[in-house]
């Protein structure tokens, strides 16, 4: 196998320039405030006075309400990725954005087979999908109605060497359940990317701080929904992602997978750096059996650390990626806002699941 090689830090004083523009255009904490009380067609309104104009104007022909807004926040997203991709070209940037933009063909995938299994249409699925260019993902191809679940697996070249994809198809069809394909997706990118991470600079920490914060959170949601529902450890065990931090210290999960209970596992959690952002989430837990609240606490938690990443060298690597993931909040806060506001949930529900830096 080829060996990468490690990306440099170095400066980089035109895409970086580039990119101060473009976070220029990130909505600002002061406006997050006014959306809030913003009724849905005073939100579009905002949107298509704002950098999202073009988009909002596009698919106001055939959209409407949350709708409209969610496609126009997405293609906006899409084009900002690709414009991304564009201006670091031939640089170890562009090596990076690439990696980072590994996760949306993963999330294109799941939403093919997530469509594909719910009986949708390939025009349907199609419209749900970012179209990033990725030469390896096909969408076209992969929506087509012919094109099996197993199919689209194999296409995009996931079963490939992969006997653990391989594994998850099967189990998929025996039992008729798409957590074994999508836990699998997930297993798939966080491992690639914590191989990435490797490569990076020690210059560059607070990526790879920020990737290994998304995998523990990643692994801390495997743990508790497996716990939840009785798995065995073992079973538990294959679905965790363990990796070497910098220093070259092996992360494992034993001591919480081996916890005999929810109660103790929650015990345990309650001693780490995650648990004021757990803790919101566990009285609804007790209480319902949900994770829902708990799991949002967590990304939230994530996302919020990733702002750190912007304030870093001003000319390096880092603020680069800093914008990506402030991107990616800005798109998951939308989303948020304006299906919140199309059942009418309450103001206090939005707040509380806005991610905001320095909130």
């Amino acid at each position: 196998m080829k060996k990468e090689r490690n990306v440099s830090s170095g400066n980089y004083p035109y895409i970086n320039a580039r990119v101060r523009g473009m976070k220029s255009k990130l909505i600002k904490k002061e406006d997050y405030e006014k959306l809030l009380h913003m009724g849905l067609e005073e939100f579009i309104h905002f949107l298509e006075e704002s950098d999202y104009k073009k988009e909002i104007d596009f698919f106001a022909m055939h959209r409407s309400g949350c709708a409209l807004a969610e496609f126009a926040v997405a293609e906006n997203f899409s084009k900002t990725m690709k414009k991304l991709k564009s201006i670091s070209k031939g640089t170890d940037v562009n090596t990076i954005v690439r990696g980072y933009l590994k996760r949306w063909s993963i999330w294109n995938i799941k939403i093919i087979v997530r469509g594909k299994y719910a009986g949708e249409s390939p025009e349907t699925i199609k419209s749900c999908v970012l179209d990033l260019s990725d030469p390896k993902v096909n969408i076209d191809e992969l929506v087509e109605e012919k094109v099996t679940i197993e199919d689209v697996m194999e296409k995009t070249g996931l079963t490939r060497n992969c006997s653990r994809m391989i594994d998850s198809i099967k189990l998929f069809r025996e039992k008729n359940s798409l957590s074994y394909l999508e836990n699998c997706l997930d297993w798939y990118y966080y491992s690639l990317i914590t191989e990435f991470a490797k490569r990076i600079p020690a210059q560059e920490s607070f990526i790879r701080k920020f990737i290994e914060k998304e995998v523990d959170t990643l692994n801390i949601k495997i743990i508790l929904k497996m716990k939840r529902e009785k798995f065995l450890r073992e079973e538990i065990l294959k679905n965790i992602i363990r990796y070497r931090s910098a220093r070259g210290k092996l992360k494992t999960w034993d001591e919480f997978v081996n916890a005999p209970d929810m109660d103790s596992l929650l015990e345990l959690f309650s001693k780490t750096s995650y648990w004021p952002a757990m803790e919101p989430g566990v009285k609804d837990f007790k209480e319902s059996n949900r994770l829902s609240m708990l799991e949002s606490g967590l990304e939230k938690h994530v996302l919020e650390h990733a702002f750190l990443l912007l304030h870093q060298q001003p000319l390096s690597i880092s603020p680069i990626i800093g914008y990506m993931i402030a991107k990616r909040v800005e798109m998951k806060n939308l989303g948020m806002l304006a299906r919140s506001k199309e059942v009418s949930l309450d103001e206090d529900f939005m707040r509380r699941h806005l991610v905001i830096a320095g909130a």
